[in-house]
This record gives structure tokens, sequence and C-alpha cells, in this order.
């Protein structure tokens, strides 16, 4: 019965592929692509002897990204969902890794890197999917139970702000607004009550001005936004 079941599944989830998602998202892909060809021929030229250098980077992730998307519309999304708290964990680990040293690759005054041999790798890539697993599967255990504040912060924003914190320490604040803003999405998605958002928003908002103030060189890249003629400091 349930081999049955999660055939049906299956079959449902491809059924549900939606189309004009997929073709803007390629549209997307193939613009972002000749972009950064046309930004980036000039320097990888000069500092590879390689025009497409840039470009070939980006296009191996590209063609990682297709086969994800190929492989998980064949695959039951509640099998990751299952075990998404042991991702999430794992994805937490990666980042605390970061900060070590020997381990962790520092670069311009930011520790955001892990290198493995010839390889980098970004553990807030991976951490921005487990944070969508993890959302999802505690929203799931809400299903049929009201969505009280506390209870919330306790097992769905407490260990995400964890994530977000390891990372604003990097320093990567940008990255860990987007953990913020993609957890109160599928949380407000899932029907969670206005209220809470407008409980909760103070505090982020002094938390980002906190954070903003502490480093002086996020004023100037403020300043940089709001005027371009500002040179932007790294």
């Amino acid at each position: 019965m349930r081999v049955d079941q999660g055939r049906l599944r299956l079959k449902s989830q491809r059924k549900q592929l939606d189309m004009p998602l997929v073709i803007s998202t390629a549209a997307l892909i193939l613009i972002g692509l000749i972009i950064i060809y046309d930004a980036s021929v000039v320097a990888a030229y000069r500092d590879f002897n390689d025009k497409f250098h840039f470009f070939a980077n980006q296009l191996i992730w590209a063609m990682v990204g297709t086969f994800s998307l190929i492989f998980f519309t064949f695959f039951d999304y509640k099998k990751i969902i299952k075990i998404a708290p042991y991702i999430f964990l794992a994805s937490f680990i990666l980042l605390l890794l970061v900060l070590v040293p020997f381990i962790g690759t520092e670069v311009l005054g930011a520790r955001r890197w892990i290198n493995i041999g010839t390889f980098t790798f970004q553990p807030s890539e991976f951490a921005k999917l487990a944070v969508v697993f993890y959302a999802t599967y505690i929203i799931s255990k809400f299903e049929n139970f009201k969505m009280r504040l506390k209870d919330t912060l306790i097992v769905y924003f407490l260990p995400i702000f964890f994530v977000m914190l390891s990372v604003v320490i990097q320093p990567d604040l940008g990255t860990a607004l987007i953990f913020f803003g993609v957890a109160a999405i599928i949380y407000f998605t899932a029907g969670a009550p206005i209220i809470h958002f407008l409980l909760t928003a103070p505090f982020l908002v002094l938390a980002v001005i906190g954070a903003i103030i502490t480093h002086p060189y996020r004023i100037e890249r403020i300043k940089a936004f709001l005027d371009p003629r500002i040179l932007i400091p790294y």
C-alpha cells in the first residue's frame, strides 16, 4: 500500500510541474550566463588567459542545478522532509567549521569557504536549502495545531536564528537576512497570524541596525547604494 501511495504521489508531483516557472527560470539562467560573459570576458582573459573562465564556472553550476531539477522531479520530496532536521544540523556544523582555522578559508576579511583540494565549498549556500527543508518540516508539524508564537519561536525561529548568527559572524549579513526572509515567507504562507510578524518585526529591525552600525563598511555600502559615485570598500 505504501509503495502504491508513493507512486501515486510521484505521478501527481510530475503532473503538477509548473512549466511556466521552469521556462522562466531557464530564461533567467540563460540571460544570467550571457551577462556574466559580457561583464567578465576582459578580466577573465587578463587574469586567466581564458575569456570563458568565469562563464564556464557558472555554466557548471547551471548544469548542476538543471540535473538537480530533473532528479527531484522524479524523487518523492516527502523523503527529504523526513530527514530535514539532520540536513539542517549538518549545515549548521559546516557553518561552524568555516570559523575554525585551517579548515575555513579567509578571503578579504571574510571566512565563508571550505577548501577541499581544488574544490571550494561555501556552506551557507547548502544552508539555504537546509533552512527551506527544516522550515517546511516544522510547519508540517503544526498543520493540525494552532500556531502559538512561543512555540514557534522555540522550535522554528530559534534554530534558524543560530544558523543566521553563525553566518553573521563570518561576516555575511546579506545571506543571514535571506535565511530569515525564507523562514518568514514559509511561516506566513502556512497561515501564521499576522500579529506574530507585527510583534517580532521591531526586534528584527533593531538587530539589523545593530549589525550595520557596528561594522562601518556596511554603512559605506549603504551610502554607495544611495550614491553610486562612492567607491565601495572591501
